[in-house]
């Protein structure tokens, strides 16, 4: 009989501790769910080029936790400041975990937009700006005859009080 007092003692026990140790990791609000995910990442940040196969294995367990289940948890609080913090811890967890994933895609964007902008560039200047620059030197005629009116008028207004 004392041998099953003693296992239901040390079960509640660890129950107790377990559940302790899990509230104090689930974030009790927003501000503390985004200061424990920048906490996180800037302690990967730290330490990540020394990382084995199980400290990656921790990290992307606790990534997952911050980045899906308790982003769910405060997502419709989040403002669009903090939806851009989040965006951006993820992308420096994955710059750390995958430097150079992150690096190709930055670079694929940076020339699909040079790319896209060129030709966006070339078309208007083969399709509209000469268009443009004409409307452009008419209102400049148009500034100019009502610059030299002004100036006409002022240098009147002075000969008539002398």
């Amino acid at each position: 009989m004392k041998l099953n007092k003693s296992k239901w003692f040390l079960a509640a026990v660890l129950l107790v501790l377990t559940t302790t140790m899990y509230s104090c990791m689930v974030p009790a609000n927003k501000e503390a769910y985004l200061k424990n995910f920048k906490s996180f990442v800037e302690r990967v940040g730290k330490n990540h080029n020394d990382f084995n196969k199980k400290d990656w294995k921790w990290a992307d367990t606790t990534f997952d936790k911050f980045s899906k289940d308790w982003y769910r948890n405060y997502k419709d609080e989040l403002t669009t400041d903090d939806e851009l913090e989040v965006i951006e811890l993820k992308l420096k967890y994955q710059s750390y975990k995958q430097p150079d994933v992150i690096k190709q895609i930055y670079k694929d964007l940076v020339e699909n937009e040079g790319t896209e902008l060129k030709e966006k560039i070339n078309e208007y200047i083969d399709n509209d700006m000469d268009e443009d620059v004409d409307h452009l030197i008419d209102g400049m005629k148009e500034i100019g005859d009502s610059a030299m009116k002004v100036v006409e008028d002022v240098i009147e207004k002075i000969d008539n009080r002398f």
